[in-house]
């Protein structure tokens, strides 16, 4: 659902001069996040260990930031992880 509607979504900021496009390794992961929450709430799967918990949270921290610089409410960057940063500049 990510793929399908993030493309469509009205980007009012810019990152060094250019669009903000989330890196495809972050709609993944919010996919497969959303993919374990689904697994645990409807069958009762056991949920995923401490570290792969924080990694989701993670991914999900960085993605609301950067609706936040889609909606051209942030213009600093410090607060999204470095590694997202790096995925955005290599992947521009």
């Amino acid at each position: 659902m990510l793929r399908k509607y993030i493309p469509a979504l009205k980007v009012k900021s810019v990152l060094k001069g250019k669009q903000i496009i989330p890196p495809s390794k972050l709609i993944e992961k919010l996919e497969d996040a959303a993919k374990a929450r689904n697994k645990i709430v409807h069958t009762g799967e056991k949920a995923p260990e401490h570290k792969e918990l924080e990694e989701m949270l993670e991914v999900i921290h960085d993605f609301l930031w950067v609706c936040d610089m889609y909606r051209g409410q942030l213009k600093n960057t410090s607060f999204i992880s470095d590694h997202v940063l790096k995925e955005w500049k290599n992947a521009q």
